[in-house]
């Protein structure tokens, strides 16, 4: 293994480079007759990354300036204009949001470049350049092995290499089970959990000061850009099964993209952990003995009442694990990589052979001991889930019968949160059922 250590004087001097790239006032050479680069980065976290640019034309006005830019394995491009005053030689700034509706995740990397164009008809894209988005209060020090860097700060150094080593194992279990070990990702590694304002600055605003409250979260995944940050501590499941299960979502979203079900999403990231997490398999194994296991077809979304919760992190790895062991890894990967096409119940009959959901739920069932159910008359009714603003919404998604006390909870971001969990404690979760392309989940404990 080649790990790189970065001190945090190295560091600085590295983040000083990137914030200045290209550093240069000098316009990048071109053959045609327009030259244009970006003169500097700075960095004004959490708010905003201002790009200076400079451009120039020998056949008429630059006319437009326009910035563009990607993160992570660039499937998403941004873009906007520079508010410029046409002229033959022209300098301007561009602000790029970070935060509110534009947020991106701190130990992201853009790829950004600008494009001009002049009087004459001439267009010209500048070289395509690096920036390395920042936490700026605190000095990162990072580890580094093949495609997975780890950042931390202070004395994190011993648990960052911790993480790196957890990475490295999803790396070879999950990632090479999906066909995708290769791609390339960033863990930004936060203080102890007692310092958690650390980690919540880096994070996506709430809608309200209770909710940030409430959302105290140990670890989250941003499958647009390809970056985990974690909290040291990591509620009951500690740091590195938070990592763990943090980074198995990246490789869900590489294999399969946005139509996972939160079941196989996250059943598959407990899978990823060293151990599935005591409070999970107790609360599975209750439920198996008085018989009230949740519908799998209901398991879209999962329920926002704790107990439940519990229950369906605890199901969701008993039904990923019962395929991958009876069935074994390579059905498994053609599972994922048929649901963009044909769907979950698409893929479970054409990759496992299952009728349905329920022919699916009823052998499984069967394989852990549970009690036959019916089917004809389990239907999702209406239970009330967390919306993006923080209010009550309805969705179907549990079995009938089900209490109006569990909920479902959306996750407007396409994040994959990790909160603090401790038995009745359960702080409340919001399970991010969308692995969207345009943004980039889990609870501590589980």
């Amino acid at each position: 293994m080649h790990v790189k250590r970065l001190a945090a004087a190295g560091l600085l001097t590295l983040i000083s480079t990137l914030l200045s790239l290209p550093g240069q006032a000098t316009l990048a050479a071109a053959d045609g007759p327009i030259t244009a680069t970006v003169t500097k980065v700075e960095n004004k976290f959490p708010r905003e990354v201002v790009f200076s640019a400079a451009a120039a034309s020998t056949a008429g006005d630059v006319r437009s300036v326009r910035f563009r830019m990607t993160t992570g394995r660039g499937l998403v491009e941004r873009g906007d204009n520079f508010e410029i005053t046409p002229g033959r030689r022209i300098t301007a700034d561009f602000a790029l949001r970070t935060a509110g509706d534009r947020f991106i995740p701190a130990g992201s990397v853009f790829t950004y470049w600008v494009e001009v164009q002049d009087a004459a008809g001439n267009t010209f894209n500048s070289e395509k350049q690096q920036f390395w988005y920042a936490d700026t209060r605190f000095q990162w020090s990072k580890l580094q092995d093949g495609p997975i860097t780890v950042y931390y700060y202070g004395n994190g150094a011993t648990d960052a290499g911790n993480v790196l080593t957890s990475a490295k194992v999803v790396q070879a279990e999950v990632g090479q089970m999906l066909g995708v070990p290769g791609n390339e990702f960033t863990v930004m590694m936060y203080g102890s959990s007692a310092g958690r304002a650390d980690v919540i600055g880096a994070q996506r605003e709430e809608s309200s000061a209770t909710r940030a409250q409430e959302l105290i979260r140990m670890g989250v995944a941003y499958s647009a850009e390809d970056v985990v940050q974690v909290q040291r501590g990591g509620g009951s499941l500690g740091t590195q099964d938070t990592a763990r299960h943090e980074i198995a979502h990246l490789y869900v979203n590489w294999a399969a993209g946005s139509g996972v079900p939160t079941w196989l999403n996250e059943g598959l990231a407990v899978w990823a952990q060293a151990t599935p997490g005591r409070e999970y398999l107790d609360r599975l194994d209750q439920s198996i003995r008085r018989d009230n296991l949740l519908l799998v077809r209901g398991m879209e979304s999962f329920p926002g009442d704790s107990d439940e919760t519990l229950l369906a992190y605890g199901q969701s790895w008993s039904l990923v694990n019962h395929l991958i062991d009876k069935h074994g890894k390579e059905k498994f990967r053609q599972l994922m990589t048929s649901i963009n096409q044909v769907g979950s119940e698409g893929a479970l009959k054409q990759v496992y052979g299952f009728a349905s959901y329920d022919d699916f739920d009823a052998k499984w069932r069967e394989a852990v001991g549970a009690k036959p159910r019916s089917y004809a008359s389990a239907r999702p009714t209406p239970i009330p889930v967390f919306g993006d603003g923080g209010g009550v919404q309805t969705n179907t998604n549990a079995p009938a019968g089900a209490g109006s006390g569990s909920g479902a909870a959306t996750n407007p971001y396409g994040q994959f949160p990790v909160l603090p969990v401790a038995g009745a404690a359960l702080a409340v979760i919001i399970v991010i059922a969308i692995v969207a392309f345009t943004r980039g989940k889990k609870p501590a404990s589980g």
